[in-house]
């Protein structure tokens, strides 16, 4: 919870306590957050058991339970139709019911652990020959190609990564951009001796379990049973040595890999490092695999690939040819020190390791318990830092929306959120911000006026969109989202299967339908009953989830102080993104452009160094007690966006305050609950070892600096409180973009 020590109301309330069911629950609500004996001028974040984000998520989550274990005619009789005049229903029960019925079984599925238990990790293997298979007769481009082609339809990204986007200079036409590819764990691990310990125990218990010849708690029956699925995909068990050693040969392939990208603050300026490149040309300066069958792999077959191929990692793809061209030379020497990967021969045998653990890594969440548990010290210390999995009912949902995200969003919306009405209601107060920002845009003293006008038009163009998709798919038609969904099965064979058709329809959707198709702005790219919100400079449009607007942080009916606080801020945080360090490089269109003049951005880079050293000085504590410091670089977009996003909430709260008093049995003015809900919109509790991964690879700060720091910019938060001037909150030295 968050420190708020009562003071003097800077705002006194002009009508008397609001007494409405909202204004009561609001005030429970907040009274449960604050801790009246903390000094808000010292800290105005403090750990809490839980936060508003997280309170929406499990309510989320229970709606879509009670929803996937109920029947058809359940889900009917708990919707209010009178609100959903606006949904199919009667006149599309049939459909409807088929789709309702089709994710239902997936979630079943899921949620049967004991048949995935009983098949073990045998599903997987496979997968793993489809790759080895055409490696092991020879090693060259052509059988590469087949490898990586197979590797791109399970999703699995191993030597790069590759995506249909618009093109950032062309923003009407789809392009295949080539990216270097994810690494399984923080490049910063690598030089972590306790990271690399837990990584390789998890990896060597991993492929005991997949490929030991005698695993832990085996029984001779099980030990057998692995033998003859694994003898079935020519593939072998291995010795623990062999386990070992093929371990270390990951490893080290990984951490090489890892040593020939790109660090990401090189391409801070995207127009500085697009480049386009023909696909002869590409083929002739990377030849390490068959371009042009690759890219015929990802369309529809009678499409003709694009004439060339955007990418900015040209430094990493030198790196990576120059390495993998002397895997084909008998008698090359690689570039790499690694003992290894010094030879052909042994640089091959690292390349298959490496390919069979990264697909392993990949589908290790839809296998049996037995790999998910050795997998799991690896999750904890790396990703989540809970040493526990979230309940099974809460997994086969987040994965339900995976794969068929836009059925989720229909069945949430339709129980949750509602329709037309609240769609447009939350797309009023979208404009509202929106509106505000207008304003703050004409009075921004480091825009000169060229910027200004141009910053007008684009603040104009930008595009709403509310709560669930009316187009592409459209949520409230069933028939169509039938059609949308109808190459993706159900395997009556296993939950990984039915995970490789998820992933198989998913690449179709992103690639094939749109290689050679016109641009459509109306794709939705996140399902609606999702806790989030974006903004897509591509598009220049925002995106508000139905999964987000629900209480405590959107309550239409509260004061007005409150909804601009928590979603309100939300929102203008995602505008802002128009506008940062980020934006500053798309247009009105969200083509690639330097839209701002020169004077301008020499201003902005100087007055962002500010927020680099604040954010930057900021510590916390990661694992074992060790005091570790913010990457203000990392963080800088996401920082300048959370700082404006509080000056746009609060004036739009200032404009529309129409005079509501306190809320019950609190004595807190309207400012000063604006400032305890903003505070509650982030609470959270992070274990250790999350928030050292979340510092390496996220670009938001952590959420106690979400906070803080943003407030400590905002001089009305120090005069609300009354904070002194050099208190923890109200530092001398403040960092302001927006005012």
């Amino acid at each position: 919870m968050f420190g708020v020590l009562a003071s003097a109301n800077s705002v006194p309330p002009i009508e008397p306590e609001c007494q409405t069911p909202t204004c009561m629950q609001s005030a429970k609500l907040i009274k449960e957050y604050i801790d009246f004996n903390a000094d808000p001028c010292d800290d105005f974040y403090q750990y809490s058991f839980t936060g508003t984000w997280q309170t929406i998520m499990d309510e989320n989550n229970e709606v879509l339970r009670t929803t996937y274990e109920g029947t058809f005619d359940d889900f009917i009789g708990n919707i209010d139709l009178d609100t959903l005049s606006d949904f199919h229903v009667s006149d599309q029960e049939q459909i409807d019911r088929q789709n309702f019925e089709k994710i239902q079984s997936y979630y079943k599925q899921c949620m049967d652990v004991n048949a995935i238990d009983a098949q073990g990790s045998a599903p997987v293997l496979p997968l793993i020959s489809k790759v080895l298979g055409p490696l092991s007769e020879k090693f060259d481009p052509e059988t590469l190609t087949t490898a990586v082609i197979e590797m791109t339809m399970q999703s699995v990204r191993t030597l790069f990564n590759t995506v249909v986007e618009q093109d950032d200079m062309q923003p009407e036409v789809y392009a295949f951009k080539l990216m270097q590819p994810d690494l399984s764990i923080p490049k910063e691990y690598y030089s972590n001796p306790d990271a690399l310990k837990i990584y390789r125990e998890s990896l060597v218990n991993l492929l005991n379990v997949v490929f030991g010849t005698a695993a832990d708690d085996d029984t001779p029956e099980m030990a057998n049973v692995r033998s003859q699925k694994l003898q079935e995909a020519n593939l072998k068990p291995l010795s623990n040595e062999e386990i070992s050693a093929t371990v270390d040969r990951f490893i080290e392939t990984e951490k090489y890999i890892s040593s020939l990208s790109q660090d990401l603050g090189e391409l801070h300026n995207p127009i500085k490092f697009y480049k386009r490149i023909s696909v002869t040309e590409i083929q002739e300066k990377y030849p390490f695999i068959n371009w042009e069958r690759f890219f015929k792999s990802l369309t529809d077959g009678a499409t003709p690939i694009p004439d060339y191929v955007v990418f900015s990692f040209a430094k990493y793809f030198d790196n990576i040819n120059a390495w993998l061209s002397s895997a084909f030379t008998p008698s090359g020497k690689t570039p790499s020190s690694s003992p290894s990967l010094t030879t052909p021969q042994s640089q091959i045998q690292s390349l298959k390791d490496f390919f069979m653990i990264k697909i392993i890594i990949r589908w290790v969440y839809a296998l049996d318990s037995k790999t998910r548990e050795a997998w799991q010290p690896m999750k904890v210390f790396s990703l989540m830092g809970s040493h526990e999995e979230p309940p099974r009912n809460e997994l086969c949902i987040k994965y339900a929306g995976d794969a068929m995200g836009m059925l989720q969003g229909r069945y949430y919306t339709m129980r949750k959120f509602g329709g037309e009405k609240e769609r447009t209601g939350l797309k009023s107060m979208i404009k509202d911000i929106q509106d505000t920002l207008f304003e703050i845009v004409k009075g921004t003293k480091w825009f000169d006026q060229p910027t200004i006008d141009a910053a007008l038009e684009k603040a104009n163009k930008i595009v709403i969109e509310a709560a669930y998709s009316i187009d592409s798919p459209d949520e409230r038609d069933p028939q169509n989202l039938q059609k949308y969904y109808e190459p993706l099965t159900i395997s009556k064979a296993s939950f990984l299967e039915t995970e490789t058709s998820a992933t198989a329809w998913k690449i179709n959707n992103k690639a094939k339908e749109k290689i050679g198709h016109p641009v459509s702005a109306d794709v939705w790219r996140m399902n609606p009953s999702m806790t989030n919100a974006f903004y897509d400079g591509m598009t220049n449009r925002i995106v508000i989830l139905a999964g987000l607007s629900n209480a405590p942080l959107y309550v239409p009916d509260n004061p007005i102080y409150l909804k601009y606080s928590s979603l309100g801020y939300v929102i203008a945080h995602e505008l802002t993104h128009a506008f940062d360090s980020n934006g500053r490089y798309r247009d009105s269109n969200g083509k690639l452009f330097q839209w701002w003049s020169p004077e301008t951005a020499k201003y902005y880079d100087e007055l962002a160094q500010c927020f680099i050293k604040q954010f930057g000085n900021f510590t916390f504590m990661g694992p074992d007690n060790k005091e570790m410091h913010l990457n203000g670089q990392l963080t800088l977009s996401e920082n300048i966006a959370d700082t404006g996003g509080l000056v746009a909430a609060y004036k739009a709260f200032n404009k529309l305050w129409n005079g509501h008093g306190k809320l019950p049995g609190l004595d807190l003015s309207p400012e000063e609950l604006f400032f305890v809900n903003f505070g509650m919109t982030w609470c959270s509790r992070r274990q250790p070892e999350s928030a050292l991964a979340s510092a390496y690879t996220n670009g938001h700060s952590l959420e106690k600096f979400r906070i803080n720091g943003p407030l400590q910019n905002f001089p009305q938060f120090a005069k609300t409180f009354q904070c002194p001037i050099g208190s923890p909150m109200n530092p001398e030295k403040k960092c302001s973009l927006w005012t």
